[in-house]
């Protein structure tokens, strides 16, 4: 495989120097069991924290509780059979439910879990689109901004999907604003695999199959050695940020380079991106993709075994994008010759090969 880096640059935009906020710190946690309000008040100034649970993002729920000691690391020994399971008929096998950290001993996985931060958008992002994306949560999620919803968990369901909506309308540039999500547990946690592997190199439990119906981690409730997560790894598991764009947003970027093997006498690159013009007008410009072939600053001790850099490889690409379209932008070796790459530096990904 060869390494690519590409960087795709569409003019007229407008970025600012504060592009992207990765939202990562000043979290915090709580079960809405123990919450009256609903988003469009915790989402607020004016909203109340109290003895909320504080935490970083990524984070999944029961993570929280191991490293506020609440629960102790299930890793170690027999500690995760001193944590309640989702199921509760498994925590009735197992008289697990009088681990719950919840007064009344509810179940503590059942309910959705709010998380809620507080961020400032820089003055720049004044006259910006903005645009709030998660990388991954699990399993469904409602999102509320500044009182007003965002999304609703219809709309973001999915453990393997990235989520971005445009903020633009409610996000205050140069204030303070408010996100609240709720996650939700999967629709289909589950019992667990059957049985329990007590006895070393005992007989295959299986997997728990209800989680097959949910498009999440199947071996969350258990496959075979693989031990069981209590609460499915509900919550926010990957990156969370906002950035600022002018009128046209480059999304979902994408590169192919196939080798026709055996022969590697050259490679076919070939770039996807879809392109949305957030604006009320037609906008033309140029979509320019710079692909830096085996960096000196990447690999410096293997580009001078191989005698140096490749040059990079620059293509460019007239758009025009009516009013609020949103379209999908190609660039194959058949437009540009530059992207068939002749004797091209082949690499093993690292811990690959």
């Amino acid at each position: 495989m060869q390494k690519l880096l590409l960087i795709i640059l569409l003019t007229p935009v407008l970025f600012c120097n504060a592009q992207k906020i990765r939202l990562s710190d000043n979290w915090y946690i709580k079960n809405s069991i123990e919450i009256k309000a609903e988003g469009n008040i915790i989402s607020t100034s004016g909203f109340e924290q109290d003895k909320w649970y504080k935490t970083t993002i990524p984070s999944t729920v029961l993570n929280v509780f191991v490293k506020n000691g609440t629960y102790p690391d299930p890793r170690i020994a027999m500690n995760d059979f001193l944590i309640p399971d989702v199921s509760d008929e498994f925590n009735a096998k197992h008289d697990l439910a009088k681990y719950s950290y919840l007064k009344d001993k509810r179940n503590p996985w059942k309910d959705p879990y709010w998380y809620r931060t507080e961020v400032a958008l820089p003055k720049q992002y004044k006259g910006k689109q903005i645009w709030l994306t998660f990388n991954g949560i699990n399993y469904r999620a409602d999102v509320w901004l500044n009182g007003h919803q965002i999304a609703d968990k219809q709309q973001m369901v999915g453990m393997f999907q990235r989520f971005r909506f445009n903020i633009t309308q409610y996000a205050k540039a140069g204030e303070k604003n408010f996100l609240a999500v709720k996650i939700y547990q999967l629709d289909h946690p589950g019992l667990p695999s059957p049985g329990t592997q007590f006895e070393v190199f005992g007989k295959s439990r299986g997997s728990a199959d209800e989680t097959f119906k949910d498009e999440t981690m199947k071996m969350t409730g258990g496959w075979d050695c693989a031990p069981v997560v209590r609460d499915r790894n509900m919550g926010i598991y990957q990156d969370v940020f906002i950035e600022a764009t002018g009128d046209v947003a480059i999304e979902n970027p994408y590169i192919v380079t196939t080798l026709p093997l055996p022969d590697t006498t050259q490679a076919d690159i070939r770039i996807k991106a879809e392109l949305r013009n957030t604006s009320n007008k037609e906008i033309k410009g140029i979509l320019t993709g710079k692909i830096d072939l085996i960096s000196d600053l990447v690999f410096p001790s293997y580009t001078k075994h191989l005698g140096g850099s490749m040059p990079s490889i620059l293509v460019k690409k007239e758009v025009s994008l009516k009013a609020n379209e949103t379209k999908e932008i190609q660039l194959s070796p058949e437009e540009f010759k530059a992207l068939l790459v002749h004797n091209p530096y082949l690499w093993y990904p690292n811990g690959y090969g």
